[in-house]
């Protein structure tokens, strides 16, 4: 979370509600304290027997301790919030709670072993408040009823996500919501009231949040989003139902409701999106998709990839050539056996074909075969030792096939159904040529003049290719500038040399008898292959210089 004017939108309801409508209260021995500043929860603790607080307070890294403090040494602290246990009736709290809490006071706590953080250290000696007596509890063997943690697979994807999304609820606020139901459980909490010290709350304006709920449209809808979300939405929906029975206007609640549409609409969006962004190994926000135009192309997309014909023709795209790189797999060796090899000892292998006669007759016998296929698989047969060249190794050329340069039609005439058929071909283009760590560089163009470029290699942002493939141009078309300057790129880029020329257009391609004559000639010389979708069959004829042609 982040703080002062980046509170989330429920933060700054929850704060205007709890300074301008809601009651305030003072504390009691034994009663639950968490404290907060900007929204944000700095850890919790137990009211003592002596005007001060018990809590977990973290020495360094690896060491905390549990300590007593004054209540100034906390409350002075500005623009600081303490929330206090309580119910209906007002603050509540449990002598036997404090008394328990004081007998920890200079516990130490090494590498996080007994206490995650404070909140947890609240929830252990909660377990004084079923006992009596003088006895001190164990606190390590004290079990946690709610003990929910939202995982992740790779926490350090986690950390970077919370950084670049301030609207993420963090883990400590998880532990506190593990806290706020075990105070429930075991002191009948049911509300959570602001400690009213010194009298130093001040009425607080109304928020306008509507420019806050606008960010969620930002956020990048994916499993750990959806995760965080839900878990904001449990928050939200136990503090509505906390102050049900309290005089809070309606405006302000809706207000609170509204942060609670904007949660539905993202999950409903999530789930549009979720299929699209798997095709393109990606994830996308709200604004993204509108943006982007993604729901109506998720459907062309699945089209693309499952069109058998174009599916064909994509993989016939990059020349073939012998890589440099050396770096050959085993699969790729193959050992070669010279006649004059001689037998000169006995080992222990899985060579079907150096096996001893001996090991072989296993096989006939029913009861023995067993035997057999067990010393195979722990490569133990007994099979003869070959001198001489055993080791040769010869080996085969490593083939790759080159990069893809794409032209895409944007005039006038591809607006509509064709536009999309276009945009969804380049995704899954780039979607097969990444399994294969290739490059596509792209051409949109229009009309005379009218061209623009892009390199997508292997591993870009998908979403500023998508972007640049939502412009568009005039009604005019012209092929011959996007083809000479297609067949340029092949000539001076090294990286295209064995590149293939992929176009996409929604009609018949129309040029001059001198620019076929020169695209012949360059294909004979640089030996590539022009490969064109016609995205509206009907308006096809022969161009007389593609290699192949698919429509769809």
């Amino acid at each position: 979370m982040a703080v002062g004017d980046n509170m989330t939108p429920f933060d700054k309801i929850r704060e205007y509600i709890d300074v301008d409508f809601r009651e305030k209260v003072l504390p009691i021995p034994g009663s639950i304290v968490y404290f907060e500043k900007y929204g944000q929860c700095l850890g919790s603790g137990v009211i003592g027997t002596k005007n001060n607080i018990i809590v977990l307070h973290y020495k360094n890294k690896t060491k905390s301790q549990i300590l007593s403090f004054e209540y100034d040494d906390i409350l002075d602290e500005k623009d600081m919030r303490i929330y206090m246990s309580a119910n209906r009736d007002g603050v509540i709290g449990s002598d036997s709670l404090a008394q328990g809490a004081e007998k920890h006071i200079f516990d130490i706590d090494l590498y996080n072993y007994n206490f995650k953080n404070s909140h947890e250290f609240v929830q252990k000696v909660l377990a004084y408040v079923d006992r009596s007596g003088d006895k001190k509890i164990n606190l390590m063997d004290v079990p946690l009823k709610y003990n929910v943690v939202i995982e992740y697979e790779d926490e350090e994807v986690y950390r970077e996500f919370v950084i670049k999304n301030e609207y993420l609820i963090e883990k400590e606020d998880i532990f506190l919501n593990n806290l706020r139901k075990e105070a429930r459980d075991k002191l009948g909490v049911t509300k959570w009231l602001l400690w009213d010290y010194k009298n130093k709350f001040k009425m607080i304006p109304e928020p306008n949040i509507n420019l806050d709920l606008k960010e969620y449209s930002n956020m990048q809808l994916n499993e750990n989003t959806l995760q965080s979300i839900r878990i904001q939405r449990e928050v939200i929906m136990s503090y509505l139902n906390e102050i049900r029975d309290e005089s809070i206007p309606e405006v302000v609640l809706i207000k609170a409701d509204s942060i609670l549409a904007s949660f539905d609409m993202i999950e409903e969006e999530y789930d549009e999106l979720q299929e699209v962004g798997e095709d393109l190994g990606t994830s996308f926000s709200s604004n993204d998709s509108k943006r982007l135009n993604l729901l109506n192309l998720e459907a062309v997309v699945y089209e693309m990839k499952h069109n058998e014909e174009l599916k064909n023709m994509i993989e016939k795209l990059g020349r073939e050539f012998i890589s440099k790189e050396e770096n050959l797999n085993s699969s790729e060796k193959i050992k070669v056996y010279d006649l004059n090899d001689e037998v000169y000892g006995i080992e222990k292998s899985d060579n079907i074909t150096r096996v001893l006669p001996n090991e072989v007759v296993n096989l006939v016998d029913e009861d023995l075969e067993y035997l057999f296929y067990a010393k195979y698989f722990e490569k133990s047969l007994l099979s003869y030792e070959i001198s001489g060249d055993d080791e040769k190794r010869k080996k085969s050329p490593k083939i790759e096939n080159g990069p893809v340069i794409m032209l895409l039609d944007t005039s006038g005439s591809m607006f509509g159904k064709s536009m999309r058929k276009a945009k969804a071909l380049a995704l899954a283009t780039i979607d097969y040529l990444k399994e294969e760590n290739r490059n596509l560089y792209i051409l949109i163009f229009g009309g005379k003049g009218e061209v623009k470029e892009k390199e997508h290699k292997c591993g870009d942002d998908i979403k500023k290719t998508l972007k640049f493939l939502n412009k568009g141009f005039g009604v005019s078309t012209d092929f011959e500038e996007p083809l000479k300057r297609s067949i340029e790129i092949l000539e001076e880029s090294g990286k295209y040399k064995k590149a293939d020329i992929f176009m996409v257009s929604d009609g018949a391609c129309v040029i001059d008898e001198d620019c076929k004559e020169y695209i012949q000639s360059k294909k004979e010389a640089l030996q590539f292959n022009i490969y064109t979708v016609i995205t509206v069959p009907g308006n096809y004829s022969e161009d007389g210089f593609s290699d192949e042609v698919v429509r769809i």
